[in-house]
Parts: structure tokens; C-alpha cells; sequence
């Protein structure tokens, strides 16, 4: 854009755009609008924040970001992986790294998780750190209690772990929550202390080899432990900082003499929040007895004091020695950026351009100036694009900063939000109508804050917005359906035009098509009030319930009135007067169900009207058997199975609402279809048993001891393959792969490639200098394929370049052309072409099963598939490579063998093995997908390092690694099995196919 266009538009281009990360203040660098935050945040060291997804799924790059909003500090977690980088310009990020580590302390946080044994691989354990954190800074900076275990869980609902399971960290979280005292029973107690209650003298007896003496130590503790079970009863919250029962303002809990003078052995080591938080109670009642009776666990007989002071108090000191934490401040907002307001923004780059305007009228100027623009929110649909399907936009534009998009109003006819209100803050305004207005007013309200709780994560939601997400028109959008089936309207503008309102149920077009033109905006979304017999639902069936994409959703709208009569012809009954039915994941767009509506018009509330409305339902959801997606029956008796349930719904609320008029036609057996879900908070308890020690007391087996690593992983200190700190010249490489099942390599063109500044070269098979051919079984791979490739993902290349960005860009300018073959896709393609790894069969007989036939009285034959399954370490294949002197190299790998490293690079670079040492500290996960599918990666970064002497590093991203490295084998079986009567197995035959693949492999 030229400098009179940027005048016009009053956007400064000389605003030197900063931002703070823990307490530290930077310049973000110019030229860079397509760049993350997390690439800003590694870049400068701060690898705590794992890129484990890259689109938002997994949390591992989960981060705290504060702004100064309305005269306050608010936090946000956020995704760094999906944030752009100017989009924190004026705001403070808050990483795993600014809230503690070993060397001064951990936070409460992190000594809470590290305790609980809340860690395995480690690579996701920052991200669940941040969450966490987050939310309890956001409490305090709102005022708010300690939250609830039901919103620690949905804190976490954006969070994977892949390895350490989530009951550990549950239960290390939950000392933070409000819970339900009644939690501290004498089992859970002594399950934090390493004892089973109900067994507790068989295991602390001779059978054990334990000493009588230490088995009555073991009762007496129980004894202890009972009664403070007890007093927990007394008790009504706990102590957020601490997690035992918290007595400010309640009576005073008080232990007996005999309880305290000899407190009972426990076991060697102690898990805090072993069971809700209830680790080492023991100890805190007999050690903080007297501070307790003085006034409360607080130490001072004030309610709330623990959890609004601080973390003090006896409380703090009991956690403290639990926990080893530091006691310090938090990262604070820095004072710059609370009186800074928000200037109108342009940052030209070589590839796009980012525009952060201040008012709806900079904006509109923008896309009529640029109808390509792209504006972004939370920019998770944007960033994907950009990332993984190389949209490469030239222009982007927030709208965080444009309060036109920000405005919310409440009419008489219901309410308007802004298309750039969050989606958190969209469910708090729906639950917040909830509470104060009428019940039948805010039905559709609440349809939509229940849809909203099981939308994507937190992290997504604090980001993106209400307009983003409708605008975007996917298929599967979780609140189109609604806003569709409500009756809901949207308006939007242009420049030099007057708002112009479209009916949600005649915005979607097609597939992500909208009936807004290219220089409009979404401006406004009215959402109107329910009436007294009007009803609406929400449904949802995903693969899991939270954060998840949608298979099928709805959203569905009835409303009723009464004919008398004479109206009716034969009495009083209800008859739909309106109806909105509509759904996603069946079709290219969300879609009204126009038929299913006629057929409810007019007609009465009735099961005859069930049935006429269920068989219009498959005219308007006929998902085909080639449709996209797959489980087309599945789908369609999904959109049937909502409907009903929706006739269930409404059928219960008016039966409540008018008992005398409407009589419903509906079996008992019915009800529990419109039984909403709801799942308690997870519980679960861990045993730790005690040890008996040797004579010399060196007997350690058996003990549980935290992980060695656990300090590391909680303060993101921990470092992975793609931490490590590299050295100079480093260069980063990006593969060529195949975009063909098989095919012959006919030309490979890289010229595109290689005359982009910075990057520094390609390298293909011809550049090897030792053996092309690797393989842990056979050598049947190919480290770069020559003639033809056998699977989509192989290797044909490398490119290496100064940075990562700039060598994938110019991997994917390496023009390669093919000759398509003949593949082998399945296991019956492979079964019909005789095409099978020889010698690699095996056979198991026992018995003749001729005979085992002929006894049986029946006799089933049939098929079963077991498809593959992605390995799924949260952190992908990555390798780097360094040389020394007389061609020496020294390798770093996220392998479960580096071995195989050793032996293959060697073969690929044609050098004996003892120059070669490979290493790996740590890896992300691993669970067998990390044992032979890493070395072909290493080999093929070891050629450009051997040429150019100089370090490479390569990092798959996900999607790269998923569709290089392949999965854990798929299976099919076709038995015949004979059986008696009575179930008794007299023969089986099976024949098991395994599709092991385009190599040996394992």
C-alpha cells in the first residue's frame, strides 16, 4: 500500500510494535505478519511453549496472555502455535518460564503438578500448567473464589496428555479447588499416605515383613487419620493454596493429645493431591495443630484469609514444605502498557501485510481497498490456512481493536453482539441472560452457552470470535445450525452503504460460500428472545465430548399454540406454529430442514406428527455412502436420533409447563431421552503401599519416587530435540515428499527453490555419499527415492536454508513431475493382487479342524477390520545434526533407538560407526512410532550436513510427520468359527492380513 492510501486511512507505519514477555520488553520485528507467537517465543529461547499440534488441538503451547481492558488486567490463555505475533503488540505473554523454576523455586502450579506424579513424557505438561495458572490469575483479578473441580476440568478440556493420563493431574489441580470436604473420607486419606484403609494391618503386618511394632503405628495413624477425616465435615470449602480443609470462620478443628504426641510412620515418600488434594494430612494436622486452634488454617480466624492473601498462613507453610514452592510475586503487568492505548497499525512485509485498524470505518477502507483481506480474530481458521494448505493471503486485518464489532445490546426483542466478541465472552453474556432474565424468555440463550461449553478448548474460545466463526461457514460449525434454526439475523456492511440484515437460515450458500460480498464485513448477529410455548435444543455428537469436532450437530425450534375447538374441529390441542430445524455434518453447508418442517407445521404436538416429521427427515438428511466423512448411516440416524430427542424435550417442558391442557402422548420409557448429560467431577485414588526397609536400610524397590525430570517438565525447563540450543551457522531443513501413492519419478526441478535468498541448497539421491538404501529388517528403503516412490510421504529431497520458514516455503517450490502407477491402497487390494512380503507369513495349528467342523452344531463365518492407528507422541520426529573435524558428527534424535541412528547415518554418509555418537536426552512420546520410523529422517538431514559442514536441524510438523511416518498396522481377519450348543469353541479358522506398509519395516 502506498503512503497516501495509509494517510487516508489514518493507519502509522512508523509505531514501533512492542510487547512484554514475563515482565521483559521487546520490539517485535517488522516484515513478519504471517509469524506466530510461538515462533517469536522459541526464537527467543523461550522453548517451555511446545509446538506439539500447530493448529491449536493439543495445548502444548498454551501461554498467558494479559491486556489492560476497561481499567483492569485481563488474562487470557491462549494458543501461541495459532496467536499472530503483532496480535500481543501492546499486551503482556506470560510463559512457563516467568512464573518459577528449579533453580529459584517453582510456582504452586508446578510444585502441585511435579508432586503428583502429573508427568511422564513431559512435553504436554507446560501447556497444562499454563492453563491452570491462568485461570486462577483471572479469578483473583475478578474477585472470584477458588474455582470449582468442575471448572478446573473444563479449564483443562483444551489440553492433551498422551501418556501420563489425566486422573494425576486431576487430582494435583484439585488442591486448588473448592471440593466437597466430604472428599477427605479415611480411604482417600490414606491413600495419600501410602496406605490402603481397609487393609491396612494385613499390609503393615508379618505377611509383609513388616514389624508388629510398625503395624500398630500404622492403626494408630489410621486413628489420627480418621478423625481429621471427620473434622473435614466440620469444615465447608478448602483452602485453595493448600488444598486441605480450610476452617477460616467455622469452628475450630481441634486434634487430640494422643493423636499428635506420636504421630504414626508413613511411607518414604508422600504424593500431594494424591487424592484430591489431600497429601500428607497427617502431617499438617499433627505439625499444624496449634496454628489451627489459634484460629483456622489461615492462622488468623478470617474467612477467605489463605485464599486472598496470598498463599500465607499456616496453610501456605504445610503446602510449602509439601510442595517446595517460592513464595514470591507474580509476573505484574507492566505499568507501559496501562497507559498505552491501542494505535491504528500497518506492518508491510514481504508476504503480507497486517492492518490492525481502530474503527469500523478503517476497516471497511481496508477491504474495500483490498477485498483479498483476510480479517482475523482468533485466527484459528486463518492460521491453519496459512500453515497447512499454504493460502498464502497478502493481507490481514484484526478486528480485536474495532469497537463497532465489540458492542453488545440488549433490546426488546433480544439481544446484539458484535461479530468480534469472543466466544467466551459471547457465553458469558448468553449466561448472564440466563440468570436475569425469565426462564422462557432465554431458551435459545441457553441452548447456546451449553453448545458453547463443549465448543473447541479454552484456549480457542478466549480468542475467537463470534463473526470469525459464522463467516468461516464449515460444515460442521457448532452455532450456525442455532443461529439458523432460532431465527436469528445478521447484518452486514459495506463502505458508503447502509447494514443490510440476512436471515441466518439464507447466509450459507455452499461449501464455505456466504451471501456476503467480497468488500463486506459481518457487523452484527441478533439473537431474539423466546415466547412462552417456544422451545429450543441444542445437539452435538462428536467423537469425544470435549474439544472435539462435531460429527452431526442441530439446532432445533418449535413453537406451540392452542387451538380450541372450533378451531381444531375435534377439542383442544397443540399444533406447531413455528418450526426451525437445521443441521451440520450432513451436507457441504449447515442446512435447514425445510421438509421436516413442513411436515411439523400446522399439526399437532403428537407422536403421528413424530412419525410424519422422522420420514420427511430422510429426504432433507441423506448422507450417501461416498459422502465426505464417512458413517453415512451413522450420520443419518444421528439427524433422526436429535429429532426425536427434541420431541421428547419439548413434549416434557410443556407437559410441566401446562399439565392441564396438554396431554402428552409419550411412553414412560421415553423420558431419559431428553435427560441432559452431566458428568461428575473424575475421581479416582492411588495406593501407595509402604516399604519394609532392610536391615542396612538401602531397600528402595518398590518405593514411589517422583519423576527424576518433574521439576524440569513443570517450568518448562525440560529440553526436548527441537530445544536444544543450536549452534552457529546452523541451517533448518525441510523434506520434498510424494504427493503420490506410486509413481515414476519423471523430473525433479528445483531451481525455484535453491534461487530464493537464503536458501542454501537442495539435495537429493544423487548426493549420497554412501548407501541410498536403509531398512531394520531388509534394506528395501530408499533415503531419497530415485526411480519411483511407493507411498505418499516419501522422501525425494531436502532443501536447507537459514530458517525453518524459509525452507519449507522453498521445499514446496521444488516442482516434481510423475507418471502415476498402479497402487495397492488396501488389505483386499493387496489381497486381489497377490501382493504379499514373502517368507514373512506364520502359522498357528493345533488339533484337525476338519473334526472341530464336523462336531460343531453351528458354524459363523465373517470379517472383522482393524484400521491403523497414529502413534500420536505429542512431540514430532526431529533430529539435528552437528560435524566436527575428521568427519566426526554428533547426533541428536527423538528416538526410543538411537542405535539405529548411529548405524544407518553412518551407512547413508558411507563412515564407520565409531564417528558417529548419537544421543537422546528425552523424547516427547513415544509408544513404538519412534523406534524405526526416525531414522530415515536423520539420514536424510545427515547429506546436506555432510556437504556443507555445517549443523541442520529438521522438526516435522504434525501433519508431516503423520503422513511420513505411517501408523501401527492395520488388520483384517475372515474367520469360520464351529460351536455346540451350549457355546462350547470346537474349531476355529482365521486368516489374519496385516497391511504392514510400502517396506519391512517392524
Amino acid at each position: 500500500m502506498v503512503q497516501t492510501e495509509l494517510a487516508l486511512l489514518g493507519l502509522a507505519s512508523d509505531v514501533a510494535p512492542i510487547c512484554y514477555v514475563n515482565g521483559k520488553r521487546y520490539e517485535l520485528p517488522r516484515g513478519r505478519g504471517e509469524g506466530t507467537l510461538l515462533q517469536f517465543l522459541r526464537e527467543h529461547g523461550l522453548t517451555g511453549t511446545k509446538l506439539g499440534c500447530g493448529e491449536g488441538g493439543c495445548g502444548a503451547c498454551t501461554v498467558m496472555v494479559s491486556s489492560w481492558e476497561k481499567g483492569r488486567v485481563h488474562h487470557r490463555a491462549v494458543n501461541a502455535c495459532l496467536c499472530p505475533m503483532y496480535a500481543v503488540e501492546g499486551m503482556h505473554v506470560v510463559t512457563v518460564e516467568g512464573i518459577g523454576n528449579v533453580r529459584s523455586g517453582l510456582h504452586p502450579v508446578q510444585a502441585a503438578l511435579a508432586n503428583s506424579h502429573g508427568s511422564q513424557c513431559g512435553f504436554c505438561t507446560p501447556g497444562f500448567v499454563m492453563s491452570m495458572y491462568t485461570m486462577l490469575r483471572n479469578m483473583a483479578a475478578e474477585g472470584k473464589d477458588a474455582p470449582t473441580e468442575h471448572e478446573i476440568e473444563e479449564c483443562l478440556a483444551g489440553n492433551l496428555c498422551r501418556c501420563t493420563g489425566y486422573r494425576p493431574i486431576l487430582d494435583a489441580f484439585k488442591i486448588f479447588a473448592k471440593c466437597d470436604p466430604a472428599a477427605y473420607t479415611k480411604e482417600a486419606v490414606a491413600a495419600a499416605l501410602g496406605m490402603a484403609a481397609a487393609t491396612a494391618a494385613d499390609n503393615s503386618g508379618t505377611g509383609s515383613g513388616q514389624p508388629a511394632a510398625a503395624a500398630a503405628g500404622m492403626l494408630q495413624g489410621l486413628s489420627l487419620i480418621g478423625g481429621f477425616a471427620a473434622a473435614a465435615h466440620k469444615v465447608s470449602k478448602l483452602c485453595p493454596s493448600s488444598g486441605l480443609p480450610c476452617d477460616c470462620g467455622n469452628a475450630v478443628i481441634s486434634v487430640s493429645a494422643d493423636a499428635t504426641a506420636a504421630p504414626a510412620p508413613v511411607a518414604a515418600t508422600v504424593v500431594a493431591g494424591g487424592s484430591s488434594g489431600t497429601a500428607a494430612v497427617a502431617q499438617f494436622a499433627a505439625s499444624d495443630t496449634q496454628s489451627r486452634q489459634k484460629g483456622g488454617c489461615c492462622g488468623n480466624g478470617v474467612c477467605g484469609g489463605c485464599s486472598k492473601q496470598g498463599f500465607k498462613g499456616a496453610c501456605a507453610a504445610a503446602a510449602t514444605r509439601l510442595l517446595d514452592v517460592k513464595l514470591s510475586s507474580e509476573p505484574i503487568f507492566p505499568k507501559e502498557l496501562k497507559g498505552r492505548s491501542a494505535a491504528a497499525l500497518v506492518l508491510e512485509g514481504p508476504l503480507c501485510v497486517w492492518y490492525r485498524p481502530t474503527s469500523l470505518e478503517q476497516l471497511l477502507s481496508i477491504k474495500a481497498l483490498h477485498q483479498d483481506v483476510k480479517l482475523v480474530g482468533g485466527n484459528s481458521e486463518v492460521g491453519i490456512e496459512l500453515k497447512f494448505k499454504d493460502a498464502g493471503y497478502k493481507h490481514l486485518a484484526a478486528v480485536t481493536y474495532v469497537p463497532e464489532l465489540s458492542e453488545v445490546r440488549v433490546t426488546d426483542h433480544g439481544l446484539v453482539i458484535g461479530s468480534g466478541v469472543t466466544l467466551t465472552h459471547l457465553m458469558e453474556l448468553l449466561t448472564h441472560q440466563v440468570q436475569t432474565e425469565p426462564e422462557y424468555k432465554t431458551r435459545g440463550f441457553a441452548a447456546a452457552a451449553e453448545q458453547l461449553r463443549w465448543f473447541a478448548g479454552r484456549q480457542i474460545r478466549n480468542v475467537a470470535t463470534l463473526g470469525g466463526n459464522i463467516a468461516t461457514a464449515s460444515p460442521i460449525s457448532d452455532l450456525n445450525p442455532l443461529w439458523m434454526a432460532f431465527g436469528a439475523v445478521f447484518t452486514v456492511v459495506r463502505q458508503g452503504s447502509e447494514p443490510r440484515q440476512i436471515p441466518a437460515s439464507e447466509f450459507f450458500l455452499g461449501y464455505r460460500k456466504t451471501a456476503m460480498a467480497p468488500d463486506e464485513v459481518l457487523l452484527s448477529v441478533h439473537i431474539p428472545f423466546t415466547r412462552v410455548t417456544e422451545f429450543t435444543k441444542e445437539y452435538k455428537q462428536s467423537p469425544r465430548r470435549d474439544d472435539d469436532i462435531a460429527i452431526v450437530n442441530a439446532g432445533m425450534r418449535v413453537r406451540l399454540e392452542r387451538r380450541t375447538a372450533s378451531q381444531s374441529g375435534d377439542g383442544n390441542e397443540w399444533v406447531v406454529a413455528e418450526a426451525g430445524i437445521a443441521y451440520g455434518g450432513v451436507a457441504a453447508k449447515s442446512i435447514m430442514a425445510d421438509k421436516t418442517m413442513a411436515a411439523l407445521l400446522g399439526r399437532p404436538w403428537n407422536q403421528v406428527t413424530l412419525s410424519g416429521s422422522l420420514a420427511a427427515l430422510k429426504s432433507d438428511v441423506a448422507v450417501g455412502p461416498n459422502a465426505p466423512g464417512g458413517r453415512s448411516e451413522y450420520r443419518n440416524s444421528l439427524a433422526a436420533s436429535f429429532l426425536f430427542k427434541f420431541f421428547v424435550h419439548v413434549t416434557l417442558a410443556m407437559k410441566a409447563q401446562h399439565p392441564d391442557t396438554f396431554t402428552p402422548q409419550l411412553p414412560d420409557d421415553y423420558a431419559s431421552a431428553a435427560t441432559q448429560f452431566q458428568r461428575p467431577p473424575v475421581q479416582g485414588v492411588q495406593f501407595h503401599h509402604p516399604v519394609p526397609e532392610a536391615a542396612d536400610g538401602s531397600a528402595e524397590v518398590g518405593k514411589d519416587y517422583r519423576h527424576m525430570s518433574a521439576d524440569l517438565q513443570v517450568s518448562g525447563q525440560a529440553q526436548y530435540t527441537d530445544d536444544i540450543l543450536l549452534p552457529p551457522n546452523t541451517l533448518h531443513a525441510a523434506f520434498v515428499t510424494s504427493t503420490r501413492p506410486h509413481a515414476r519419478l519423471l523430473s525433479i526441478d528445483a531451481s525455484a527453490a535453491v534461487a530464493m535468498p537464503g536458501v542454501v541448497g537442495y539435495f537429493g539421491a544423487d548426493d549420497v555419499p554412501g548407501d541410498n538404501m536403509i531398512g531394520p529388517i531388509m534394506h528395501d528403503e530408499e533415503v531419497f527415492a530415485t526411480q519411483e516412490v511407493t507411498c505418499v510421504g516419501q522422501i525425494i529431497g531436502v532443501v536447507v536454508a537459514e530458517t525453518e520458514p524459509l525452507a519449507r516455503r522453498a521445499a514446496k517450490a521444488v516442482q516434481v513431475t510423475y507418471e502415476d502407477l498402479p497402487a495397492v491402497i488396501s488389505i483386499e487390494d493387496a489381497i486381489a493382487a497377490g501382493s504379499f512380503y514373502q517368507a514373512y507369513g506364520n502359522l498357528l495349528q493345533t488339533g484337525d479342524l476338519h473334526t472341530g467342523f464336523a462336531d460343531a452344531d453351528h458354524i459363523l463365518e465373517g470379517i472383522i477390520r482393524l484400521g491403523g492407528q497414529e502413534h500420536f507422541y505429542l512431540e514430532p520426529h526431529g533430529c539435528i545434526v552437528v560435524p566436527a573435524e575428521n568427519d566426526e558428527y554428533t547426533l541428536i534424535a527423538s528416538t526410543q533407538a538411537p542405535n539405529k541412528h548411529q548405524v544407518y547415518v553412518a551407512s547413508t554418509l558411507g563412515l564407520p560407526q565409531h564417528k558417529l555418537v548419537c544421543k537422546t536426552k528425552r523424547i516427547g512420546g513415544g509408544f513404538g512410532g519412534k523406534e524405526t520410523r526416525s531414522v530415515f529422517i536423520h539420514c536424510a538431514a545427515a547429506v546436506p550436513a555432510y556437504h556443507l559442514r555445517r549443523p541442520v536441524k529438521a522438526i516435522l510438523d504434525r501433519d508431516e510427520d503423520m503422513q511420513m511416518t505411517g501408523t501401527r498396522h492395520p488388520f483384517l481377519a475372515k474367520y469360520k468359527v464351529g460351536f455346540t450348543k451350549v457355546g462350547k469353541v470346537t474349531a476355529l479358522d482365521v486368516d489374519l492380513y496385516s497391511n504392514a506398509g510400502n517396506s519391512w519395516d517392524l
